[in-house]
């Protein structure tokens, strides 16, 4: 088993002797296993403990850990988590993660059998490829590393009888009121009893092939990424053409990717929501809408825009509070304005003149109904007419600027606007 765990530091670059490392270790069999076999290989780590109060026995918990450490002259770090949550097994995971932050380096004692669970539990769940990676060997750009991936639950078992070691038995890990629990007592043993022997190492050789497949897909999305998608006024924006003729498996993992730009995570995203998503860039033509958890998705002529929580794609005007406007209050001496309207856009206007001066001018946003007349034609032409001539996204038009001149608007933003003006008005910036 040394020689497993040695190669498994080796093989995934996990960390080397004499540079700084943390064990994480809760007291319980497998991470009192890992903290004896580091030190069998001549590691010194420093012993990281959470204690998150759950339990009666989380002090005596502590306090064995504190032992441990002492026992072999290693530094002890415990944080006391106070979980607030009402899903208390996520709470108690951010708080370890909050804690495992605070280190360059920390190891867990997650095994094989723990890796077998995972897939398991994911792929009844219905997850991808990407979820059946299961736990990786090194996570948050190797800030996490896992040496006991490659040794099985019964092989921790026997070093812990070898070696006479003490642990701690967490009471919480035989209720089977958790899913987890009822797939590692009842169910993965039931299965490779009748099916399979073998199966947990089954479990996490799959595991390894979809990390080997995901890590592929990764390199690919990295090189088509920047062809794909910019950022506009706090939304992704995704080209539906070329994501349209994609491999589907490179198609969806793109959607992921920008799924998880713009939420920041993927939690409570499945495949069906991907899939609908996806279904917008396969449009022939026009504009489709799908909501799914944290996401707005709204396409567009040949756009496709995945908006935030607090990002409204598509706003109604009816609301109060929606449109804006502003008076400008011009100098009449020839002399260049700018000014910031609401979306983040900047006007400038030039040699505004004095036989200009006392005229009302007005900049807002663009509001249904709105009309110009183009280049001095006499004939007005609805903007609405020109947001569809010149394919400009549904998203865009809400704040799509209008300069009114004593009532009458003059200029509307990229359109230009009439062409008998004594001043130039253009957008000189717009954020992105």
């Amino acid at each position: 088993m040394l020689d497993r765990v040695r190669e498994t530091i080796r093989k995934h670059h996990m960390f080397s002797q004499g540079a700084p490392l943390a064990a994480a270790v809760s007291g319980g069999r497998d991470s009192v296993c890992l903290l004896d076999v580091l030190c069998e290989l001549g590691y010194r780590p420093l012993v990281l403990h959470v204690n998150h109060g759950l339990r009666p026995e989380a002090v005596a918990e502590e306090q064995f850990v504190r032992d441990l450490a002492a026992q072999r002259s290693l530094e002890c770090h415990v944080s006391h988590a106070e979980l607030e949550d009402d899903n208390l097994e996520q709470a108690a995971r951010r708080a370890r993660q909050r804690l495992f932050r605070q280190y360059p380096k920390v190891a867990t004692g997650h095994t094989l059998s723990d890796q077998a669970e995972t897939v398991l539990y994911r792929l009844l769940r219905g997850a991808g490829t990407t979820g059946l990676r299961g736990v990786l060997p090194v996570t948050e750009q190797g800030r996490i590393v896992r040496p006991l991936i490659a040794v099985a639950r019964d092989e921790v078992d026997q070093w812990v009888a070898a070696r006479q070691l003490r642990y701690c038995e967490d009471s919480s890990n035989s209720e089977l009121r958790f899913d987890r629990n009822r797939i590692r007592h009842q169910l993965l043993p039931q299965l490779a009893e009748q099916w399979n022997p073998a199966l947990p190492q089954v479990l996490a050789h799959t595991a390894q092939l979809a990390a080997e497949d995901e890590l592929f897909f990764e390199a690919q999305i990295q090189q088509v990424w920047p062809n794909f998608s910019r950022w506009e006024q706090g939304a992704l924006i995704l080209d539906c053409e070329p994501l349209a003729v994609l491999p589907p498996a490179l198609a969806r993992r793109l959607v992921r990717r920008a799924i998880s730009e713009v939420k920041g995570d993927l939690r409570r995203i499945d495949f069906t929501h991907v899939e609908q998503i996806l279904a917008l860039t396969q449009l022939a033509e026009g504009h489709g809408r799908v909501l799914v958890p944290g996401i707005d998705a709204m396409r567009s002529f040949e756009w496709l825009r995945l908006a935030g929580e607090r990002v409204a794609a598509d706003e109604p005007r009816s609301e109060s509070g929606r449109n804006w406007s502003i008076a400008l209050d011009m100098a009449g001496d020839g002399t260049t304005r700018h000014w910031e309207v609401p979306p983040g856009i900047t006007v400038r206007i030039d040699g505004y003149n004095r036989g200009s001066s006392g005229k009302s001018l007005i900049l807002r946003n663009w509001r249904p109904g709105d009309a110009i007349r183009l280049n001095g034609s006499p004939e007005e032409v609805k903007i609405k007419q020109l947001f569809q001539e010149r394919r400009v996204p549904l998203w865009r038009r809400r704040n799509w600027p209008i300069l009114e001149v004593d009532g009458e608007i003059v200029w509307a933003g990229a359109f230009g606007g009439i062409s008998l003006l004594d001043f130039d008005v253009c957008i000189v910036r717009e954020s992105s």
